[in-house]
């Protein structure tokens, strides 16, 4: 007999829009809501590498291990397992780890910053061995003037997040943001342009 893994809900993963200068650092906490009776979880935390320098994770809620093999990619591929094969829950905007990234784009950079699955599928696992999927709320890092704190002209505001699951059958969720609130017409294109 073959185990099949059942679905049981989401984690909602929030992470912060940030302005800042070049050469600022700043420190992204990566918060988390309905993290409950968790023993698992692998996610691949991404972001713009021409806009962002990665620095250093800072401990939270839990002792996470982290491939920093990727980070020149922009990419940290975060995992976690209770060490006692129990299950663990956190209260609603905990902070699971902070990392630290020094901005280095020009006024015109921006980076989104999201959970994705490009290194390792992101989905958390019960003591039980459920499957609980990732819901992120991405951050944005606007790059900002020094002089005046005025964030460039040429800055569009607009960010498209990578669709998740990937690939997917049915349902699919993408996360994305215009510079102000409006009416979206939000198209989606097979390889054939239909």
């Amino acid at each position: 007999s073959i185990a099949k893994n059942r679905w049981a809900g989401e984690v909602t993963v929030l992470l912060e829009d940030v302005e800042a200068a070049p050469g600022e650092e700043i420190l992204l906490p990566i918060r988390v809501r309905d993290f409950n009776d968790l023993s698992g979880f692998q996610f691949t935390l991404e972001w713009n590498k021409d806009a962002l320098d990665f620095l250093e994770v800072v401990p939270g809620e839990v002792d996470a291990t982290f491939a920093e093999g990727w980070i020149l990619e922009g990419k940290l591929p975060t995992s976690w397992d209770d060490p006692t094969g129990g299950a663990v829950s956190l209260e609603d905007d905990a902070i699971l780890f902070s990392v630290r990234f020094r901005v280095r784009g020009d006024l015109d950079t921006e980076s989104l910053i999201y959970i994705g699955s490009s290194v390792v599928r992101a989905e958390a696992y019960t003591d039980e061995l459920d499957v609980k999927t990732f819901r992120t709320v991405p951050g944005h890092v606007k790059v900002l003037d020094q002089a005046s704190g005025a964030q460039s002209a040429s800055a569009e505001g607009y960010a498209l997040g990578q669709n998740y699951p990937n690939p997917f059958s049915e349902t699919t969720e993408v996360n994305f943001r215009v510079p102000e609130d409006c009416e979206v017409a939000f198209v989606i294109y097979d390889l054939n342009g239909y």
